[in-house]
């Protein structure tokens, strides 16, 4: 589906309220700003703040993702390799949310580090995990995995890509894509063959 110019306009406008916002509560702190506070020092109001976003968690989380990620799209949109199980295939569903983190590393770890840090915007990225996850186990489902067998794939995978996205934050030198690697490998099933 073609996006119109309208909807466009207003994708960039979010995007870029959202990194002033971030650069604000990065400035003044996260929990002590209340929503006027943010809108005043991005220079809008507080109904245009909510005209784009629901809270300021949700501000943050826009500035973390410049484009949304849809993992349950992405899963479906990815064409199986030959012989590539469901697990390899979750792991290059996580391809895109790297690719972006490795373009903008330093910007990203930062971020990171304070969603990691305050209880609110961990509450948030949780819930918004549990969402993800409920609808990547469906696309399993219905390619045909057992339901119970896909909903542990799966919350294994978001918990290796949780786990990476952490300890990359806090270690320069080394590449997310990798550690995410390393991860997928230490924990591939055993019984890769049952799969699919």
């Amino acid at each position: 589906m073609t996006r119109t110019v309208r909807e466009r306009s207003r994708d960039l406008m979010r995007a870029e309220l959202a990194e002033s916002a971030f650069e604000f509560f990065a400035a003044h702190g996260f929990d002590p700003v209340t929503v006027d506070e943010v809108a005043h020092g991005i220079g809008i109001s507080r109904a245009s703040f909510f005209r784009y976003f629901g809270s300021k968690e949700e501000a943050v989380f826009a500035a973390v993702h410049s484009s949304p990620f849809g993992f349950a799209s992405i899963l479906q949109s990815l064409e199986r390799r030959n012989g590539e199980n469901s697990w390899w295939l979750l792991r290059r569903m996580f391809a895109s949310s790297v690719a972006d983190a490795e373009s903008r590393p330093d910007v990203m770890r930062v971020r990171i580090r304070m969603i990691n840090s305050t209880p609110s915007l961990h509450a948030r990225l949780t819930e918004k995990r549990v969402s993800a996850r409920s609808a990547v186990a469906e696309v399993l489902a219905e390619a045909g995995i057992d339901p119970l067998a896909a909903r542990a794939l799966v919350a294994t995978s978001f918990a290796l890509f949780d786990v990476a996205w952490s300890e990359w934050s806090t270690s320069p030198e080394r590449s997310l894509s990798l550690i995410l690697d390393e991860l997928f490998e230490s924990f591939a099933p055993v019984s890769a063959d049952k799969l699919g």
